[in-house]
């Protein structure tokens, strides 16, 4: 394993909890030297947002699957609704947009996150975390 594997394993095995209803959690293992040079991220996420209003105004079948897909996420705890004057000073706001399969028989819609997007650094979510080994 290289170096960085090293310390991403090593982080995984020191951080991992289990929740009390079963669900495991383990913090980012972010690489410190790039980390603090995460730029803004807001004006991005937002303008894709907009654009995925657009999308959800002019489309009822997928505003309808869409707002169920955030709903359902927000009941399991994997996002949480914030006050944007509360966010912290480094905060990453994660594009994502929707992927439609209408022939699917499972999932019709899925949410695609979007954490290589560039902050105003030039730095992405992603180049500051540490990439672990292949599992």
């Amino acid at each position: 394993m290289s170096t960085e594997e090293s310390a991403c394993e090593k982080h995984f095995s020191d951080t991992t909890i289990q929740e009390k209803d079963g669900r495991f959690v383990v913090s980012l293992p972010k690489k410190e030297s790039v980390i603090c040079k995460l730029g803004g991220s807001k004006a991005t996420a937002l303008k894709r947002f907009l654009g995925i209003e657009r999308r959800l105004m002019a489309n009822e079948t997928l505003r309808l699957l869409y707002t169920e897909f955030i709903h359902e996420y927000m009941l399991m705890g994997h996002m949480v609704e914030t006050n944007a004057y509360e966010a912290k000073e480094r905060t990453y706001y994660m594009p994502h947009h929707a992927v439609i399969k209408p022939g699917s028989t499972t999932t019709k819609l899925r949410v695609v996150f979007d954490a290589s997007c560039a902050t105003s650094t030039g730095i992405s979510l992603n180049n500051a975390l540490m990439v672990g080994p292949v599992v």
